[in-house]
């Protein structure tokens, strides 16, 4: 793992993705017990072990997207967007947005000695961080006001539309509301931050250029049959160590901090092994 002050890279299918908190790449391999061997002589019995199959994984805590400038500007959370005149999510100061793809351990035709993946189903959370002090929330007809409603409803569900800054790329699907919490707090504004996770198909719509290797990682979240992207993680101006295989994405979380733009887009995934790894 990189610590404070280091210096470290991971590229993505040669697409440098700039640290800003952390990437961890953690080479494990699965342990079974054996039968203790036999001891004569009044000699205590030892345990023995049985080394398995290397599950390499990398994860990555608030990177930067190199070069994002396609995702400058605001989030649009758009509720029941079928509708005429769809109503948009008004005051809104974070959006969050986590992709989730199932993976399913199988056997590595290729390389028996490292676990293998294939991709399984696929969801999408979210959350919406929105001032409830404003005339808007409560307002008739308003989404925040429809996705109250749709929490009251017997199903819950309700569908949404989310569209990263520059509405080129968006996720729609029937989402159930889950949460609307409201906390006040003194000499601050009252915040709900709504949770909401999808159900049923979802619509993906990716543009090219939304970032450095973001694109591609989007696409492969949503690929039928996904094509493992090459990970190479390093540490030090002068490759001082060097971690590279195949990875699947599994979790993709995308954080938007709207009163806080230069902040910056920025997200945190995790990529479990899909082959053999090599250090150098």
């Amino acid at each position: 793992m990189a610590t404070p002050g280091s210096d470290f890279r991971l590229d993505l299918n040669g697409n440098t993705l700039a640290g800003k908190d952390s990437v961890t790449v953690d080479l494990s391999r699965a342990v079974g017990d054996l039968a203790p061997t036999p001891e004569t002589g009044g000699a205590t019995a030892s345990r023995r072990r049985l080394g398995g199959l290397r599950d390499p994984e990398v994860s990555a805590d608030g990177l930067w997207i190199a070069d994002a400038s396609a995702l400058n500007g605001f989030p649009t959370v758009t509720v029941n967007p079928s509708t005429s005149d769809p109503p948009i999510l008004q005051n809104i100061s974070e959006v969050t947005v986590t992709i989730n793809r199932t993976l399913v351990e199988e056997a590595n035709s290729s390389n028996s000695g490292y676990i293998a993946r294939s991709a399984s189903v696929v969801d999408v959370t979210a959350s919406f961080a929105v001032d409830v002090n404003a005339p808007e929330f409560n307002a008739s007809g308003n989404a925040s006001t429809q996705l109250i409603s749709a929490w009251e409803s017997t199903s819950g569900e309700i569908p949404i539309d989310i569209a990263l800054p520059g509405g080129n790329t968006s996720f729609q699907s029937d989402f159930i509301v889950e949460t609307i919490p409201a906390t006040a707090e003194a000499e601050s504004i009252t915040e709900s931050t709504i949770e909401v996770s999808s159900t049923g198909p979802i619509t993906d719509t990716i543009y090219s250029g939304v970032g450095s290797g973001l694109s591609e990682i989007l696409s492969e979240v949503f690929a039928q049959d996904p094509t493992p992207l090459t990970a190479s993680f390093t540490t030090g101006n002068t490759s001082d160590y060097t971690v590279e295989g195949p990875v699947l994405p599994s979790e993709l979380e995308i954080t938007i901090p709207v009163e806080s733009q230069e902040e910056g887009v920025s997200f945190s995934g995790t990529f479990p092994g899909a082959g053999a790894f090599t250090i150098s």
